[in-house]
């Protein structure tokens, strides 16, 4: 608090009003993630010593004026929904992951975390003398109309009592493709903490599968385990600790991977 008492100090600080801003998200040019709205928070104290904690809340999605609206598969939403009209316009979004890429640090020390951006928004807190938030994706799904794709928006906001998220932030790895065994490999986020795999566990009940075989490792050559389980799908979901050392997440079916109800996700909670 150079030159300043601590009243002023507390009074410059913590009288900030919100700020960021809300930005249409455009057809990515290809490649797995990139930039899709930039500087939707971008704040810089007035020196190393300026560290401050936020909250940082990511909007809602939000739809465009001239989005299509997709009617439900069968029914109808129920009533009311105040914050759109009418409801299904809300949710006509092409299906496209977009995440945070919340960067934060003070003095020399800098940090970088990748964030789901949920459609319904997300509350996290970050401290630092500077903070930056951008939406990042892949937007270049093949017939992606750009009418359906959202406005992403984020804001700022003092955060002088701390921990009030109910929920971490996420990172999740939607369901994909295994390998001919029926395997998916999934890289430990930063900040991660623990996880729970995402299956589609009728289809492979269905399909004769009991069980999941589930394994984290250290290292990309999979030579040491730090930790093994193999859970009855019929008690997954479950939340896994993430162990210090692991860096790699290996989750088997024992299945080949002959249709879509066979892939596997990965959701990672974060310290966040």
């Amino acid at each position: 608090m150079p030159g300043a008492s601590k009243r002023e100090w507390e009074r410059d600080h913590y009288s900030i009003h919100q700020f960021g801003q809300a930005l249409e998200v455009d057809v990515s040019g290809g490649g797995d993630l990139v930039v899709v709205a930039k500087d939707c928070v971008r704040w810089k104290g007035e020196g190393p010593w300026d560290v401050r904690p936020w909250r940082v809340y990511l909007a809602p999605w939000q739809p465009r004026a001239n989005i299509d609206v997709i009617p439900l598969a069968t029914g109808a939403y129920a009533t009311p929904t105040p914050w759109v009209t009418p409801p299904g316009r809300y949710d006509s979004f092409v299906s496209v992951p977009i995440y945070a890429r919340i960067q934060w640090g003070a003095g020399g020390l800098s940090n970088t975390a990748y964030v789901d951006w949920p459609k319904r928004g997300l509350l996290l807190q970050a401290s630092g003398s500077y903070i930056q938030v951008d939406g990042v994706g892949n937007t270049s799904v093949g017939g992606t109309d750009v009418n359906e794709l959202p406005i992403l928006g984020a804001t700022l906001g003092p955060e002088p009592g701390g921990g009030d998220a109910a929920a971490p932030a996420t990172y999740t790895y939607r369901r994909q493709l295994p390998d001919e065994t029926g395997t998916a490999y999934f890289q430990i986020p930063p900040f991660a903490r623990s996880f729970h795999p995402l299956l589609d566990r009728p289809a492979l009940i269905a399909a004769g599968a009991t069980t999941v075989q589930i394994a984290t490792f250290n290292s990309p050559a999979l030579a040491f385990i730090e930790d093994a389980y193999e859970l009855n799908l019929d008690e997954c979901p479950c939340l896994i600790p993430v162990t210090n050392a692991a860096t790699i997440v290996r989750i088997s079916t024992g299945l080949a991977p002959v249709d879509a109800t066979r892939f596997i996700g990965c959701l990672f909670q974060l310290d966040l």
